[in-house]
């Protein structure tokens, strides 16, 4: 499953991940390109919660001609019994709607919360508009903006992995 509930409406909308202002407990949502993931993995403390470690780009903060490669962190929590994000290769986009941001060591770094959600799009330009989503509430053929967004976070990660291997896949 590569989704979750979809249909809360997001709080702040940003273009790119440089965008985002930590320390003020603000909720933010937008599209990045993922580089890593982990799977589900149970929480110490909570028995029935686990979690799954996205590390994810957008050209803000990762491009091909900077010499450092900057990456942020992002933390979907759930329940054991429950959706979790399962991501199928690198390069695909990540959703996320009302997450938490932070900076952990300069790094910026990202949790959901109660009241966020996720979706995760196939990252080939390519692709149909709702690839990989199989829900119901998916981008509606005549929302522009996520159209929009979506394919210029498509048409970018297909351009920067292009220069590893176009079939980059994750075995977890």
């Amino acid at each position: 499953m590569v989704e979750s509930d979809f249909s809360i409406p997001a709080k702040s909308e940003v273009d790119e991940l440089k965008d985002i202002v930590t320390g003020t407990h603000k909720r933010y949502s937008g599209f990045c390109v993922i580089l890593d993931a982990t799977r589900a993995i149970p929480v110490k403390n909570n028995p029935n919660e686990a979690h799954v470690q996205l590390k994810v780009i957008d050209p803000s903060i990762n491009s091909k001609s900077s010499e450092v490669h900057h990456f942020s962190t992002m933390f979907i929590y759930h329940r054991i019994d429950s959706v979790s994000p399962f991501v199928y290769k690198i390069g695909d986009i990540f959703r996320f709607i009302n997450f938490e941001f932070s900076d952990y060591k300069g790094q910026l770094q990202a949790k959901n919360r109660p009241g966020s959600s996720w979706r995760i799009f196939d990252g080939n330009e390519k692709a149909d508009t709702n690839d990989y989503c199989k829900s119901h509430e998916v981008i509606e053929k005549n929302d522009r903006f996520l159209i929009d967004r979506l394919t210029k976070y498509r048409k970018w990660s297909t351009s920067f992995f292009q220069q590893y291997s176009s079939n980059l896949f994750l075995f977890l």
